[in-house]
């Protein structure tokens, strides 16, 4: 023990002014449609920081008030159509677990890491955004969190810290959860494809992890 000491300070003293090196983010990349939702074709690929500046502007901020409109006057006469011809026609929308070819499984081509989270029929979203983003877990990291364009809902997208190789997407969203709602009791919908679609829409309180405005 004493000779491992030993060496460890004497390379230290070799090195006394070595600067430290920082920590690179990485950031991953995804794939972003236009609207209609019944377009299947990507056109870009873009970045977490890349929705965060779209949902966070007046981009879809005129959509999202009629979408909101439509949702209050679901929840008061049962007719959802309104809402939902908003919805499919007027929002870009983007693949948040990957890149595709296609809008489809099948078509995956990279994998982001990120898995796309929906908290669906909340009637305090911020609040439930909140507990979401002062979460502190040792399994998985908050990296974007907005009100949907409902405002009744919630979208979060999150990151495994220590993912494993081919890790399989279906059965670790599952997974997350499951450990979501028994640690957290927030429940989240059960869509688990690798390429769900996320709307983008207008919410100027959206949340980013720190990390990327470095």
């Amino acid at each position: 023990m004493k000779e491992h000491i030993k060496e460890y300070t004497s390379q230290a003293n070799q090195e006394p002014n070595k600067p430290e090196t920082k920590e690179t983010t990485i950031t991953p990349v995804f794939s972003f449609f236009k609207r209609p939702i019944t377009n299947s074709n990507p056109i870009k690929d873009i970045t977490l920081i890349d929705a965060y500046k779209a949902i966070t502007s007046d981009y879809y901020k005129l959509q999202t008030e009629l979408a909101n409109q439509g949702y209050l006057t679901f929840l008061d006469t049962g007719d959802k159509k309104p809402y939902s011809q908003i919805k499919t026609s007027q929002f870009d929308y983007c693949t948040f677990s990957g890149t595709f070819s296609q809008r489809a499984d099948k078509s995956l081509i990279n994998h982001s890491g990120l898995y796309c989270l929906d908290s669906d029929h909340v009637h305090h979203a911020r609040e439930l955004i909140n507990q979401i983003i002062c979460i502190d877990d040792p399994y998985f990291e908050v990296e974007l969190c907005f009100r949907s364009m409902s405002y009744f809902g919630v979208k979060w997208v999150i990151s495994l810290k220590n993912p494993q190789p081919d890790q399989e997407h279906t059965t670790t969203y599952k997974g997350l959860q499951s450990y979501i709602k028994q640690k957290y009791n927030i429940e989240t919908d059960n869509t688990s494809e690798v390429s769900r679609a996320c709307f983008l829409s207008h919410d100027p309180k959206a949340f980013i992890n720190p990390k990327y405005l470095i």
